[in-house]
């Protein structure tokens, strides 16, 4: 250990422990010490095994997370702004027609059964 990275007493096993589930190419590293110290100070032994078992795990770089590519964003024009706006309102009278013609066929004229 070098001189400014300290351990304390009460932690060495622990650290020692959870330095032998370190892969051996980031053992001597001290950022990796650091954290490690930093893990096993925050949540204990468990939560500093987890986060060694979590370095040893492989990740790809990139990850598909959507089949079909993402529509792009729209420009902050006025006209573009107007036209959803637009297109809303027509969908929104739509189904109030709809909505409405369907109550409409549920009256009936009380003269009818006169």
């Amino acid at each position: 250990m070098s001189e400014s990275f300290h351990v304390p007493d009460d932690m060495i096993g622990a650290f020692n422990r959870l330095m032998n589930r370190i892969p051996p190419e980031l053992r001597e590293d001290e950022t990796i010490r650091g954290k490690a110290l930093s893990f096993l100070k925050l949540g204990g032994e468990p939560l500093a095994r987890q986060w060694a078992e979590t370095m040893k795990k492989s990740f790809p770089d990139a990850a598909t997370l959507f089949k079909r590519p993402v529509r792009e964003p729209q420009t902050d024009d006025a006209e573009s702004a107007d036209a959803a706006e637009t297109a809303e309102e027509e969908v929104v009278a739509e189904e109030d027609e709809a909505f409405a013609s369907e109550i409409d066929d549920d009256i009936v004229d009380p003269a009818e059964f006169d």
